[in-house]
């Protein structure tokens, strides 16, 4: 049940904080170039020489030295493009060139492109369930939950399965109404513009028989990088009405409404925001479903 709304909230609520935790543009740097402690910069000053986001920095207050590319106040902002945008109808198709690695019996693979990743998937060598890490990502994670999760839809990716020796009935499509009564449990990751890493939240969803839901999840923000040296509790709340209908034999949509809060108790920060989603989702099994985003969620 990911919304954009979801990302809307933790955002106003992360503006509030940043309030209390904004740093002074005067902070003054120091940077390790060319194996040398130079400064003292200003953030500005730091900033505008585009240095490498491995280049160590320091300032007063802080530790250690720390990569540059986890302050996000040294962050570059985004050039605007050269040129204008895309064409109503044209590709934006983006070639995926990262470097995937498989668990292959408690050894990771060589180094596979996506194209690789999935003609495994077509011979049966890899399975939703493979574990895969890429360069960012903290842990290895089941393809399923990866950017790879797109080949599983992939006519490519299916292994072509022998004629049935015998006529079968098909199976009838389960119904969501009866299907997703039941506690829930997903991971989400969302990206907050002034954090430089994702905010992840194991949220716990419950649908009630009646068509009634409720959903909670709590994380401690490490907000070192906004020069807070404490850890930040935040708490995330969802209540309202939701209701279902089948699209195939193997998706179907549901409806959420109601609302959401982002609680920050130790800052005194709560945002409310109302939410009336639509969201579609693959049934993987009957425990196991996954949304147009890529997000899976389990029953507990």
């Amino acid at each position: 049940m990911r919304s954009y709304r979801l990302a809307v909230a933790l955002a106003l609520a992360f503006a509030a904080l940043l309030h209390f935790a904004q740093p002074s543009e005067a902070s003054e740097w120091y940077a390790a170039i060319e194996d040398t402690a130079q400064g003292p910069f200003t953030t500005e000053d730091l900033r505008a020489q585009e240095l490498p986001p491995d280049t160590l920095v320091w300032r007063a207050g802080e530790a250690e030295w720390a990569p540059l590319g986890s302050f996000a106040e040294l962050q570059a902002p985004l050039q605007a493009p050269a040129g204008p945008p895309p064409l109503p109808g044209a590709s934006t198709t983006t070639v995926d060139e990262r470097e995937y690695f498989l668990d292959e019996s408690g050894s990771a693979s060589a180094p596979l492109t996506r194209d690789e990743v999935a003609a495994r998937l077509a011979d049966g060598r890899a399975t939703p369930e493979t574990l895969v890490w890429f360069d960012g990502m903290a842990e290895w994670t089941p393809l399923s939950e990866t950017p790879l999760a797109g080949l599983l839809l992939s006519p490519s990716s299916a292994t072509a399965a022998p004629a049935p020796a015998t006529p079968t009935v098909k199976a009838a499509a389960p119904d969501p109404q009866n299907l997703l009564p039941g506690r829930w449990h997903a991971e989400l990751h969302e990206q907050i513009d002034g954090m430089g890493q994702p905010i992840v939240l194991t949220i716990q969803f419950e649908f009630g028989q009646s068509g009634d839901f409720t959903g909670n999840a709590s994380t401690r923000l490490d907000l070192s990088a906004q020069g807070m040296f404490e850890p930040v509790d935040m708490e995330l709340t969802l209540q309202g009405r939701w209701s279902a209908r089948p699209l195939d034999s193997n998706r179907f949509e549901l409806h959420t409404q109601g609302s959401q809060v982002v609680r920050l108790p130790a800052l005194q920060v709560e945002e409310r925001e109302e939410m009336n989603d639509y969201s579609t989702f693959d049934i993987l099994d009957p425990n196991t479903l996954r949304d147009e985003d890529g997000t899976v969620m389990r029953r507990m």
